[in-house]
């Protein structure tokens, strides 16, 4: 098997993952560093957990809302606010920004 066809079947694979975990269930939620004001738009199981396992990187984050979602939804929110992004999921939201995703995740569910 070719260098090529090994890396297609890893991109193939990946793929597939992620249509798989695409309708897992859990919780998208919003997180803030109140050190910078950055907001992350993430997907977990269990976002308290999450929000522990970032406080200990990152002491000054809180969790601010949760919602019953899935990664459909994360990546949703993730587009719709794309031209926001800092770097991977931290955005820079203003407080209408989160007001908007909070009323859009609730309308939903």
């Amino acid at each position: 098997m070719s260098l090529q066809q090994l890396e297609e079947q890893k991109v193939h694979a990946a793929e597939q993952t992620r249509k798989r975990e695409a309708y897992k269930t859990g919780f998208v939620y919003l997180m803030r560093n109140n050190r910078n004001g950055h907001t992350k738009i993430g997907f977990s199981k269990n976002p308290e957990y999450r929000e522990k396992t970032l406080c200990s990187e990152e002491p000054e984050i809180a969790l601010i809302h949760a919602w019953p979602g899935n990664y459909q939804d994360e990546e949703k929110l993730q587009r719709q606010f794309a031209s926001k992004r800092l770097r991977g999921e931290w955005f820079d939201l203003s407080a209408k920004d989160v007001e908007t995703i909070r009323k859009q995740m609730e309308d939903t569910k």
